[in-house]
C-alpha cells in the first residue's frame, strides 16, 4: 500500500467513525445534536509533502538500492542462464566426439584385423601340414599349378572372416578375398583340363580336416571383436565422463536452490528498509498534521483523494513544520 492509499484509508476511516458517531449523538436527543460543534475537515496534498519531507531523499536512497539490487538479480540470473545452456551444448558435444570415436574404432579394426592374421595362419600351417601329409599316400604326385589350384580353394573356403569396423576395413577384407578368387579363376583358365579325381580328394580330405580348426577360429574371432568391442566403449565412455567432469569443474554454477535465496533474502532485507522508512515518513506526517489540527481546531484531516470532501487546506502548514 502506497502512502496516498494509506491516508486515504486513514480519512475514509476517520470519516465513517465521525458520521457514525454524529447519528448516535443525535439519535440519543435533538438537543444535543442542535448543540454539536460543526465538523471542520482538513486536507493534506500527499504529493507535496511527501516529497519534501526531510527524510525522503533517504527514503530514495533506500528505493534505488533495491532497484538496483533486483537489476543486478535479474542480470546474474541471465548470465547463469546462459552458462547453462553453455553447459549443455559443451556437454553434448563432449559426448559426440567424433575425433575420439574414430581413434577407437581404428585400434578396435587393428586389432580385430590382427587377430584374423594370427588365425588363417595358424590355420595355412595345419593346411600344409594335411598336403603334405596326404601327397605322401597319393600314386601320382601332383604338379605345383595343381597344389597351388588346391591351396587357393581351400583358402576360400577356410578362411577365417574377421567382423568389419568400418567401410575401409571391409573393403581391404573383399579385396583380398577377391585377389585370390582372380588368381584361381586365372590358373583354372590356363589348366584347360580338370582336375584328377585325386586331386578332387585331395582337397575334400584336406577341407574337411580343416573344417573344425575353421569353425573353432571363427568363433574365437567373433568372441575376441566383442570382447574387444565392449572393451573400447567402455574406455571411451570413462575418457568422455573425464572431460565432461574436468569441463564441470572449470566452469562450474552455483547451486540455484541457494543461489535463489541468497538473493531473495537480499532483496527481502532491502524492501523492508525501504517499507520502513515509508511508514516512518507516514507516521511524521500524521503527527505534524494532528498538531495542526489541533491549533485550527480541525474535527479531522484527509487527503486530497477524498474528492467528496471539502476543507482547510493544511498542506503548507505541514511544509513550514519540516522548517
Amino acid at each position: 500500500m502506497n502512502l496516498k492509499q494509506r491516508w486515504l484509508l486513514l480519512g475514509l476511516v476517520v470519516v465513517l467513525a465521525l458520521v457514525a458517531a454524529m447519528a448516535i449523538y443525535g439519535f440519543l436527543g435533538k438537543k444535543q445534536v442542535n448543540d454539536a460543534k460543526p465538523v471542520v475537515v482538513g486536507v493534506v496534498k500527499l504529493d507535496k509533502v511527501v516529497p519534501l519531507h526531510p527524510s525522503y531523499a533517504q527514503y530514495e536512497a533506500l528505493k534505488n538500492e533495491y532497484s538496483k539490487i533486483e537489476a543486478e538479480y535479474k542480470a546474474q540470473q541471465q548470465g547463469l542462464t546462459d552458462k547453462a545452456q553453455e553447459q549443455a551444448l559443451a556437454l553434448r558435444n563432449i559426448g559426440s566426439d567424433q575425433a575420439l570415436t574414430d581413434s577407437l574404432n581404428t585400434e578396435l579394426a587393428a586389432k580385430i584385423a590382427a587377430k584374423q592374421e594370427a588365425l588363417n595362419m595358424k590355420l595355412a600351417h595345419k593346411r600344409r601340414e594335411l598336403l603334405e601329409a596326404y601327397q605322401k599316400e597319393m600314386k601320382v604326385a601332383p604338379n605345383e599349378v595343381d597344389l597351388r589350384i588346391v591351396n587357393l580353394q581351400l583358402e576360400l573356403t577356410t578362411l577365417t572372416k574377421a567382423p568389419t569396423v568400418n567401410e575401409e576395413q571391409a573393403a581391404a577384407q573383399d579385396a583380398a578375398i577377391a585377389a585370390k578368387q582372380a588368381e584361381l579363376d586365372r590358373l583354372l583358365a590356363e589348366r584347360k583340363i580338370a582336375p584328377n579325381a585325386a586331386i578332387n580328394e585331395l582337397e575334400a580330405r584336406v577341407n574337411a580336416a580343416l573344417k573344425p580348426l575353421h569353425d573353432e577360429g571363427q568363433k574365437e574371432l567373433e568372441a575376441y571383436a566383442k570382447s574387444l568391442h565392449e572393451e573400447l566403449a567402455k574406455r571411451r565412455q570413462s575418457m568422455i565422463q573425464e572431460k565432461a567432469d574436468a569441463y564441470m569443474q572449470q566452469n562450474a554454477l552455483p547451486d540455484p536452490v541457494a543461489w535463489n535465496t541468497e538473493w531473495q533474502t537480499r532483496l527481502d532485507r532491502q524492501k523492508e528498509a525501504v517499507d520502513a522508512m515509508h511508514e516512518a515518513i507516514l507516521e511524521d506526517i500524521r503527527t505534524r498534521a494532528a498538531v495542526v489540527a489541533e491549533s485550527r481546531g480541525l474535527t479531522l484531516v484527509v487527503t486530497n483523494e477524498v474528492s467528496n470532501i471539502k476543507g482547510v487546506d493544511i498542506t503548507d502548514a505541514i511544509i513550514a513544520s519540516y522548517e
